[in-house]
């Protein structure tokens, strides 16, 4: 599936080669010379976060299109800004790549998006990278334990693998996640 910008990504190639021809240790990046690859990235880390529980309720306005998490209404605390910043919920994704790699429009475009839409941008990006830094992160292995204690004995299957989640990304993503996590586990109130 080639990759298009709002319906199965948040990201496209030009502006996650511009990102990362700026990036400190871009290596992972940088060394794949298959575009596919890279794009295949980019969706699947569309797709990972697109599971998470967000802030605000999801107000995709492009029917008959694939229905990603975003763009939302409602609103989030930004960190950096230190205040409360309201979703843009009738944003749709464009193409921040002015047509130049290092060209100063890059960012000035950029720099003009929504608040929230930068975030998850740059945590695209952030996924994508680990993604191709960790290629098994995506696959589960699965492989039996057993452990025995006198006449006891356990078997236990083991999870393995590189964790999914990139560090990095979910930093990012940290004031636009629902409980700042992303975790939809059960909390006692009481």
């Amino acid at each position: 599936m080639a990759l298009v910008l709002g319906k199965n990504s948040y990201a496209d190639l030009y502006e996650a080669e511009f990102y990362f021809e700026n990036r400190l240790d871009a290596s992972s990046w940088t060394s794949v010379t298959d575009e596919d690859r890279k794009e295949q990235a980019l969706i699947a880390a569309t797709y990972f976060f697109d599971r998470l529980n967000w802030r605000g309720v999801s107000s995709s306005l492009q029917e008959g299109v694939g229905r990603l998490a975003w763009a939302r209404s409602g609103y989030f605390f930004d960190p950096v800004a230190g205040r409360k910043i309201d979703f843009t919920d009738d944003y749709e994704f464009t193409s921040t790549y002015s047509g130049v790699l290092n060209d100063s429009d890059n960012l000035e475009v950029f720099l003009m998006l929504p608040r929230e839409i930068q975030i998850l941008k740059h945590a695209t990006f952030e996924q994508a990278y680990h993604f191709l830094n960790n290629p098994d992160t995506l696959d589960t292995v699965i492989s039996p334990t057993r452990i025995r204690v006198g006449s006891i004995e356990l078997d236990k299957l083991y999870r393995g693998g590189t964790p999914k989640k990139s560090k990095i990304a979910y930093d990012y993503l940290k004031p636009l996640l629902a409980d700042g996590f992303g975790s939809r586990a059960w909390r006692r109130t009481n």
